[in-house]
């Protein structure tokens, strides 16, 4: 595994909603803040959302912050902890669109594997 590889997975977070069932995938992008899918935290009862994280033993608060998601193809959320958490590293982001052919690598938390460890794949 990659040093790049490696950073993705140690950003990588489970959210869940308070008195939902099923979970979603979140990446840490800057301190205390996870960007995510906005399909994952669409039914947030008052915007909560219960973040795993593998480095904490308990389960961390967060608080839905922003939303871009018209149904079609804008589908990203920006969920903010609730208490500062400094010490996690953050994914990189890049301007440069993907390029056909280009490898990709996600890391997520799958339906079919639920214990809280994030599985990856690549293209």
């Amino acid at each position: 595994m990659s040093q790049l590889e490696h950073l993705l997975q140690q950003c990588t977070v489970k959210l869940t909603l308070p008195g939902q069932s099923g979970w979603g995938t979140g990446f840490f992008v800057a301190p205390g803040l996870i960007l995510t899918c906005a399909h994952v935290v669409r039914k947030a009862t008052d915007l909560q959302v219960t973040v795993f994280y593998s480095a904490r033993q308990d389960p961390l608060s967060s608080i839905v912050k922003a939303k871009a998601d018209d149904g079609k193809t804008l589908d990203l959320a920006l969920v903010e902890l609730s208490e500062p958490l400094f010490d996690h590293p953050c994914v990189f982001l890049d301007e440069e669109p993907v390029a056909i052919g280009q490898a990709l690598y996600s890391y997520g938390y799958l339906k079919s594997y639920t214990k809280c460890s994030p599985r990856a794949s690549s293209q």
